[in-house]
């Protein structure tokens, strides 16, 4: 059985997505800094991260975690 859940979402307007997940959904969140949010679910977590313009693609730049991934 799956348990837990750990999404992105790649949006060429991550503002307005996180801000749609905060404010319209009322989705609980932690805020690591620089504009990151991280919203917490039951068994998981969500998160919003700006994709390359022009592409479907998600940009290269490190993880907000600070595990050192790049996204």
């Amino acid at each position: 059985m799956i348990r837990g859940l750990h999404g992105l979402f790649y949006s060429s307007g991550p503002e307005a997505a996180r801000a749609f997940l905060r404010d319209n959904l009322k989705l609980p969140y932690s805020d690591v800094g620089e504009g990151w949010l991280i919203f917490d679910l039951p068994e998981g977590d969500l998160g919003t991260f700006r994709s390359n313009p022009g592409t479907e693609s998600p940009s290269p730049r490190p993880s907000p975690m600070g595990r050192g991934e790049v996204l």
